[in-house]
């Protein structure tokens, strides 16, 4: 849900045409947000399973674990390129 209200602010965005700098660093921070979030609620309720692979069906990774991976990925990409 959190997720849902952070990227609310893009979607207006790429719907109007003008660039809004205001509307641009709002919608930046709301998707860093989202992701923190993301990041945070994978981590917390998935991570139990991640470490028995012996529950993993058909011997593949969760999905949980690959979203975290990816959203880890690329929050380390944005936080070094600044």
């Amino acid at each position: 849900f959190y997720c849902l209200i952070c990227f609310t602010p893009s979607i207006f965005l790429s719907r109007n045409k003008e660039e809004k700098p205001k509307l641009k660093s709002i919608c930046k921070i709301t998707a860093i947000l989202a992701m923190f979030f993301l990041t945070i609620h994978s981590s917390i309720a998935f991570y139990p399973s991640w470490l028995k692979i012996t529950q993993w069906h058909g011997n593949l990774p969760p999905i949980s674990l690959i979203c975290f991976s990816t959203l880890v990925i690329v929050s380390l990409g944005k936080i070094l390129r600044k």
